[in-house]
C-alpha cells in the first residue's frame, strides 16, 4: 500500500467471489457479459467469471438470475477469489 504519493504501491491483494454452476454436466463460472437475448452466458475460463464483493451479493445475485428458468443451469458453490498483484523494481 502507497504511503503517500512518491512511494509506489508494489503490492495489491483483493478478493473477490465468483458463482460456479453446473450447466449441461459441466462446472462453469458466471461471465462477465452473464446475460444476453435471454440466455446467460457461462466460461470455463477465471479471468472472465463475474466477481462479487461478497457471498451475500453473489447469492442474490443468482437469486434473482433464477426468474430466467434455465433448467440446464444450477449452482454449484460460490467461492473466494483471490487476486494478487506486484511488481519487481
Amino acid at each position: 500500500m502507497a504511503v503517500d504519493n512518491r512511494t509506489l504501491e508494489t503490492k495489491k491483494e483483493a478478493k473477490f467471489f465468483i458463482i460456479i454452476v453446473k450447466r449441461d454436466g459441466v462446472k462453469k463460472f458466471i461471465d462477465k457479459n452473464y446475460f444476453s437475448c435471454k440466455h446467460i452466458n457461462c466460461t470455463v475460463i477465471i479471468t472472465k467469471a463475474k466477481r462479487f464483493n461478497s457471498r451475500q451479493v453473489a447469492m442474490d445475485f443468482y437469486n434473482d438470475m433464477a426468474y430466467i428458468e434455465d433448467p440446464a443451469l444450477c449452482l454449484i458453490d460460490i467461492v473466494p477469489l483471490k487476486i494478487e498483484y506486484s511488481i519487481c523494481l
